[in-house]
């Protein structure tokens, strides 16, 4: 067994971990970085946007690809060590069957880094089409209470106002949204129009943008009825 490695430092959280240092340490080093990436993402689905724990979850892929390719690069030592005239036998093709098995691994933990690095900045950002049905949902959900008490007390004049005030709010939010959804798709450049993600992009906008629609003609009625009250 080559011992490449004088020592195998892995991060969880704010703790750091040392492994053995032999494809047998890496391996245990591995199997605890996916037992903690599934713990964190247990939590997550509780409170899918706590940043802490994202956070926790990028440090944990990143470790998880650092930690794969020092077995990749460990495996691949074990190969040369073979010799050339090994090239080919049963035991150098378990090796190279690992290797790709170990890179295919790695492929899917960088394409959940991407992610998770994208879901980060998604939560901080006020203009994130996140945040943004986020607030949209809130103002939804206090222009219920508004209609219900509208329901009650039709001519009331405060109600009325506040009403159109969260609509406003709405509307300005909803514009926002349509506004983000367009830099997206722009941002996919032009060669990938017609695609998939572009479509599913457009189809997006097309539903942001009656989404406006809907909350103006709702903004109309009310002014309406405010005048005919008057």
């Amino acid at each position: 067994m080559s011992e490449t490695f004088e020592g195998l430092y892995v991060k969880f959280g704010a703790n750091t971990v040392e492994f053995d240092r032999s494809v047998k340490g890496i391996n245990s080093a591995l199997s605890s970085l996916k037992q903690d990436f599934n713990n964190i993402n247990r939590q997550l689905k509780m409170d899918p946007d706590n940043v802490d724990l994202l956070n926790r979850k990028l440090v944990n892929l990143q470790e998880q690809s650092r930690i794969g390719a020092l077995k990749i690069a460990e495996l691949k030592k074990q190969q040369q060590d073979l010799g050339k005239s090994e090239v080919g036998s049963a035991q150098w093709n378990k090796l190279q069957i690992e290797i790709a098995k170990v890179e295919s691994q790695m492929s899917i933990v960088d394409k959940a880094m991407e992610s998770t690095k994208n879901r980060i900045e998604d939560v901080g950002d006020p203009k994130s089409i996140l945040n943004l049905n986020k607030e949209i949902g809130n103002i939804g959900k206090e222009l219920d209470i508004v209609n219900q008490k509208l329901e009650l007390d039709p001519n009331n004049v405060e109600l009325a106002e506040e009403k159109m005030r969260l609509l406003g709010r709405q509307s300005e939010l909803a514009g926002d949204k349509v506004q983000e959804l367009k830099k997206k798709q722009a941002a996919l450049g032009d060669e990938k129009i017609g695609t998939d993600e572009w479509r599913q992009l457009q189809n997006q906008i097309g539903q942001a943008e009656i989404e406006v629609m809907k909350i103006d003609r709702a903004m109309e009625s009310v002014g309406n009825s405010s005048r005919s009250a008057s």
